[in-house]
């Protein structure tokens, strides 16, 4: 019997390990990927949190196709969007999130582990092994990423309710709890499929019943997944979006196996010595030398077959079949980027990580129970190792440059490396790298038009129309129905005086993809221009209806109406701002509108509630000071200021403002200070 005592204590020093090891991640970027998910209007409102669950959007939603689907996550997707409500732009938040769900996932692997074999001391050690190294840190570092911890979070729930409905007591409730978990499981990622065989080793491994009475057990589950697979295949690019891939390449049963095993093989070595790691590495077809890495791979199986069954039914033996079982979705996952090669992605490798690291655990086990100081000593330089190797990793993922340099340098052969560093250079406006960079990441395939959209973004920035709308026409060129094209070429048009032209590209990004904010502002911005202030107010509004407060929208149509002389619409926005919205920065900010527009009432109002909201942000208490100060309440205005110096003592400027309102103390009717909302960076 295992003290409960003895657990929890397991429990917090994980907590401990898992803390120490990723606290240099906090200050780690949105990255790649992160930017476009939480960018998309339909992550951003609530109501529109059943699009997740709607496969092939293009399809259904009649939303331009902007890449080529290859996954149908909608668990994952719907947890993202609540972080998103929850956390909007507030990067250390998901880290923190990230941390938590990967310190739940990491318990759920050591209690799996201790429900298996009774062993405390290996299921601390599978799990802390897992915690720290540096393979699994993606979970952490990267926001869309959490998948990965969702995943090993539902697996290990599934697995560990299945071997509980092996206990004499509540064995239908426990089934059914983990069938559940499965198939919530298979919504997160889509290598969860290889859940079922797992829980035919499980079956193996336990050996309390005929093999027919463990089928029995397991054969809800292969329902599930056959029903899921039938869903995916038909309904969600399970088959266009990988299977029918292994045609584009073009090469023998025998070569698809050479590539597979070496593709494998970098993923064995960087478990072993974890030095280059990426996030997607890439292996071009297997030629000349596929013979020998067939022969490579007939020894590893042989090995592997021939240690299971030189320790029987052991965990040790378990642990090895469920690293090879869990190798079996990678031999689909890897064909979905023909031009590029074999492809993986090292959190594709859940199920063989568990699997690699209940191995590593029994041996140093082994070795303490051996020799329990040498072993011990083994494993705490094992242990620091580890640590330290992430805490390297942690810093290579703190910015997209850090990370993309890192990656280029470790596949220089994968091209989708050098589009993400070209797209975080365009944001630091170090253009001619960038383009150099696009121009290397054309491979002439769909996703080609991004690097054209983005070289031409770049020479809109510059003004040389010209060559933006021929690298923007290219675009359309390889995707036909890019809204963000048509966006640009409309913005394009609008500056160049083509104002027909410029409102029919922009009627056309509605229509490939209706969420879209943008082209509706562009579209009120020119009938504002031209004295249409009723078209401006409506389609501000519809923007609202997309994504309700959105800032730029907000701002503008409060603006519009005031302008028109609108103020009890205006009024009842504010109103409904300041009771709906949680956000003190956007408060604020349409606090300062206000107070611009002289509706003093409006903007104190505003700013009172953004403190409330958030007393730390130093912003609030500037701008408030300002308003009061142009109202000649120079002891409030000293106030509020006084209160930013604690929050930010060494501020120049607002001890500036806090020195020419006490000299303009006592002198009556005259204005200290011109309220200007950019006084401070918000």
């Amino acid at each position: 019997m295992i003290s409960g005592r003895l657990v929890f204590l397991h429990l917090v020093l994980l907590a401990f390990i898992i803390g120490v090891t990723f606290f240099n991640a906090f200050h780690s970027s949105f990255k790649m990927d992160d930017h476009d998910f939480f960018k998309d209007p339909k992550i951003r409102n609530p109501e529109y949190l059943i699009y997740n669950w709607i496969p092939e959007s293009d399809r259904y939603l009649h939303l331009s196709k902007a890449s080529e689907e290859s996954s149908y996550r909608p668990v994952t997707n719907t947890f993202l969007a609540f972080l998103y409500h929850k956390f909007s732009d507030h990067i250390q938040a998901y880290h923190v999130v990230n941390i938590i769900l990967f310190f739940i996932g990491c318990s759920f692997l050591y209690w799996f582990v201790l429900s298996l074999c009774g062993d405390a001391v290996l299921a601390f050690l599978t799990a802390v092994l897992f915690a720290v190294h540096p393979i699994n840190g993606l979970a952490v570092n990267y926001i869309v990423a959490s998948a990965y911890a969702y995943q090993l979070i539902f697996a290990m729930l599934s697995m560990i309710f299945f071997v509980r409905s092996y206990q004499k007591e509540k064995q239908i409730f426990a089934g059914v709890l983990s069938l559940l978990f499965f198939l919530i499981s298979l919504g997160v990622h889509e290598t969860s499929m290889i859940i079922p065989l797992y829980m035919l080793g499980i079956v193996w491994y336990i050996n309390r019943e005929s093999w027919i009475s463990g089928l029995r057990r397991v054969f809800p589950f292969f329902v599930v997944l056959a029903v899921y697979i039938f869903f995916r295949m038909k309904y969600a690019s399970l088959k266009t979006g990988v299977l029918e891939k292994y045609f584009d390449f073009h090469m023998s049963i025998v070569q698809y196996l050479a590539s597979f095993i070496k593709l494998i093989s970098w993923y064995c070595s960087q478990l072993i010595v974890p030095d280059g790691i990426v996030l997607m590495w890439s292996t071009k077809v297997v030629s000349d030398d596929r013979w020998g890495w067939i022969v490579v791979g007939i020894v590893l199986v042989s090995v592997s077959f021939w240690f299971i069954r030189r320790s029987g039914r052991s965990i040790q033996s378990l642990a090895l079949i469920l690293f090879m079982t869990g190798l079996l979705p990678i031999l689909g996952a890897c064909l979905f980027r023909p031009t590029t090669g074999l492809i993986m992605e090292p959190h594709w490798m859940f199920f063989p990580a568990i699997g690699f690291f209940i191995v590593l655990a029994w041996i140093l086990v082994r070795l303490i129970r051996w020799n329990q100081w040498i072993g011990l000593i083994l494993c705490v330089c094992l242990l620091l190792g580890l640590v330290r190797i992430s805490h390297l990793y942690n810093d290579i993922w703190s910015s997209d440059q850090t990370y993309c340099y890192y990656w280029r340098e470790k596949a220089p052969a994968f091209k989708t490396t050098e589009f993400f560093l070209a797209y975080a250079l365009i944001k630091d406006k170090q253009y001619d790298q960038a383009r150099k960079f696009l121009l290397d990441a054309r491979e002439g395939i769909f996703s080609d038009w991004q690097i054209y959209a983005n070289l031409g973004v770049m020479d809109f920035e510059e003004k040389n129309y010209d060559r933006a709308i021929g690298n923007y026409q290219r675009a359309l060129s390889f995707n036909p129905s890019a809204p963000e094209v048509y966006n640009n070429l409309g913005l394009i048009y609008e500056y160049t005086g083509h104002l027909d032209q410029a409102i029919k590209a922009h009627r056309k990004v509605i229509e490939l993809n209706r969420f879209l904010l943008e082209p509706r502002l562009n579209l009120a911005r020119i009938a504002v221009s031209q004295g249409d202030f009723k078209t401006a107010v409506d389609l501000y509004a519809e923007n609202l209806k997309i994504v309700p407060y959105e800032r730029r929208s907000f701002e503008l149509l409060l603006t519009a109406l005031i302008d028109s002389g609108h103020f009890e619409e205006a009024q009842a926005m504010i109103h409904d701002l300041g009771v709906h919205s949680r956000d003190a920065v956007m408060l604020t900010e349409v606090g300062n509108l206000a107070a611009e527009k002289k509706k003093n009432v409006w903007a104190l109002d505003l700013y009172m509630q953004a403190l409330r909201i958030d007393p730390g942000y130093k912003g609030v208490y500037v701008q408030a000071g300002v308003l009061l100060a142009n109202l000649n309440q120079l002891d409030r205005a000293i106030q509020m200021w006084e209160q930013a110096l604690v929050i930010d003592s060494a501020d120049a400027q607002i001890l500036g403002l806090i020195k020419k309102a006490r000299a303009m103390q006592g002198i009556q009717g005259n204005n200290t200070v011109s309220h200007n909302k950019n006084l401070v960076n918000l």
